[in-house]
């Protein structure tokens, strides 16, 4: 029987989602017998928005496209890169990279929050959890679990017994027994009612589920009370140190938003549903819907969950815009449900740790890659139902077969990713590297050796899409006129991308000399540079000079208002002009904030 001819998968784009389809693809063991899977990447480099490499005219430095770190509730990405490590091994004993090796897990960071003109540090602890985020046993807790982990740690914040307990009226301190006999199942006299209800949520168990009505009046109940006790405790503070007022009020919203979030789940349904079925709502709005007072909704705790994906439209952060569904969630895996320690920073540069032990184990398996290849159209068939043909310009032209885009860096015990092409095997490449073009910008001039050519598609190819919408929209105008749905995902309304930049600090002093917070980590800063890390472990692969190595490497990102793409898709002075408004708001933040950040900085 003759064997019928491979179906030939094409990817564009190497980022996350390219990169993360190639992986499953060929993890079937006879998937290479079915089909061919070829990737096509713009300029010289995977990763895209986790793309990093190494500039070897400063000391092999590692630069980011912005500052990453790995939740501990990835649970499909740690997975697959726990796997990736594991063949690494076995095709090259002795590999340095492990999950241990690449990831640091941190369990305190610190918020900043504007407080009588002035900031303050708002540090918070999430303690480590049970296993490991990719532990293929790892349960998924559900809604009714969530539910329950929101009502207790809605008590855990509870400030109790406090230096300013005794000065609390009698009624506080009634309700705090109430609290404590909760948590124990032992009822204070008079509140039988309401405990009913209250362990109900609590234990989550789905004999109530009928009585859905009392579990969304107990919750608003409960959240009433504890605000009650929340203004007992102020009442009564007095003259209490500025610490402890500032630790009531951090503990009184934490425990409103737990509140509201565990009454909101209960009262649309997701306990039954899915929390995209939420996601026409506005998150911020979906908190006052649920009753949140303004107070916590305004809160750095709120804004954090903000600053973690830069929900904000075209970069404004006065303009949130985060969908009610995957904000809760979110607020929730990063909070309540992760494995392990909630973050995990890199040991190393995200694309040397990440992108490329998943482009050696990649090729190794027979994924075939295509660099220096720009989509610029993408052209659908007579009955413009598929894509038949993909238009690319191939930017250089290589001065032999095949490119190997990795690097060795000296005393470094794996291979990197440049920060510019390899111009050796490029065909005139010294001409491109005078010329000064960037491949890896949409804004880029065509280099003169370029050319057009147009890939061909059989009707049992496919085509996996791995570029973001700001990018597909100037190549797919064919598939927007023929199909309604992209048409919104692209055209109208179009799904929105925001813009940001990021700044890497090296410094000559450490941390503590700079008088820097405990945390490596902090997030709600002040804007633009809302989120940003001690990420000094990245030092020891950089080759500095004796006299010249830094003390400590610092990086920033946060949103940059505007949007390029659209509003000045083909001016090549844009990358320019954009390099500059990054530089001055860096400028600008640490003039501003410098100190506040390093309060020894100032000497």
């Amino acid at each position: 029987m003759a064997r019928l001819p491979k179906k030939k998968i094409v990817i564009l784009g190497g980022g996350p989602g390219g990169l993360s389809a190639a992986w499953h693809l060929t993890c079937r063991p006879d998937w290479n017998t079915r089909y061919d899977v070829v990737l096509y990447q713009v300029g010289w480099r995977l990763g895209g928005k986790i793309a990093s490499g190494r500039n070897a005219r400063h000391c092999f430095r590692n630069e980011e496209h912005g500052l990453h770190c790995w939740f501990g509730f990835y649970q499909n990405a740690f997975r697959m890169l726990r796997e990736c490590y594991a063949e690494l091994a076995r095709i090259e004993p002795g590999s340095y990279w492990s999950f241990d090796t690449a990831f640091k897990g941190a369990d305190r960071f610190v918020m900043t929050e504007e407080v009588g003109g002035t900031l303050s540090a708002w540090p918070i602890h999430l303690p480590p959890r049970p296993g490991r985020p990719g532990d293929p046993d790892n349960p998924e807790p559900d809604s009714w679990d969530v539910v329950r982990r929101l009502i207790h740690t809605a008590y855990a914040v509870l400030p109790g017994r406090s230096a300013a307990a005794p000065a609390l009226a009698a009624s506080a301190l009634s309700w705090f027994g109430f609290l404590a006999g909760l948590r124990q199942d032992r009822p204070a006299p008079g509140t039988a009612g309401i405990v009913r209800t209250l362990r109900a949520l609590r234990s989550g168990t789905r004999q109530h589920a009928t009585g859905l009505s009392e579990l969304v009046n107990g919750a608003a109940q409960l959240r009433d009370e504890v605000r009650s006790y929340f203004e007992h405790l102020d009442e009564h503070l007095g003259d209490a140190a500025d610490h402890a007022a500032a630790d009531l009020r951090r503990a009184s919203i934490l425990s409103e938003l737990c509140l509201t979030a565990a009454k909101g789940i209960v009262a649309d349904g997701l306990l039954f549903r899915s929390m995209d079925s939420i996601d026409h709502l506005e998150f911020s709005d979906w908190l006052r819907r649920h009753g949140a007072a303004e107070a916590a909704v305004a809160s750095n705790g709120v804004r954090a969950i903000y600053d973690a994906c830069f929900a904000f439209k075209d970069g404004d952060f006065r303009r949130r815009n985060l969908a009610a569904g995957a904000g809760l969630a979110g607020a929730i895996r990063l909070a309540l449900t992760y494995f392990g320690y909630p973050m995990y920073s890199l040991r190393a540069g995200i694309g040397e740790a990440v992108v490329a032990p998943l482009y050696r184990v990649l090729v190794q398996r027979g994924v075939q890659f295509r660099f220096f290849h720009k989509v610029e159209r993408l052209r659908l068939g007579a009955d413009a139902r598929r894509v038949s043909a993909i238009v690319f310009d191939r930017q250089v032209q290589l001065a032999q077969d095949g490119y190997d885009p990795l690097i060795e860096v000296p005393g470094c015990a794996y291979p990197c990713w440049p920060t510019e092409p390899k111009y050796e095997l490029i065909r005139n490449g010294g001409e491109l590297r005078d010329a000064g073009i960037d491949l890896q910008s949409h804004w880029a001039p065509r280099w003169r050796d370029a050319q057009r050519f147009e890939l061909q598609l059989g009707e049992q190819d496919q085509v996996v899409i791995g570029m973001p919408p700001a990018a597909l929209r100037p190549v797919c105008e064919e598939l927007t006129q023929a199909s309604p749905a992209w048409h919104r995902l692209l055209v109208e309304p179009g799904l929105p991308s925001v813009q940001t930049f990021s700044a890497q600090l090296w410094l000559n002093a450490d941390r503590s000399e700079l008088g820097g917070p405990a945390s490596t980590w902090m997030v709600s800063s002040p804007e633009p540079l809302d989120v940003w890390a001690d990420m000094t472990p990245t030092i020891r692969e950089e080759c500095w000079p004796a006299a010249q190595r830094p003390r400590m490497a610092a990086y920033f990102v946060g949103p940059l208002p505007g949007d390029l793409l659209r509003t000045r898709p083909l001016d090549p002075a844009a990358p320019a002009e954009a390099l500059a408004q990054a530089r001055r708001a860096t400028v600008d933040w640490l003039q501003a904030y410098g100190t506040v950040a390093w309060p020894h900085a100032a000497a």
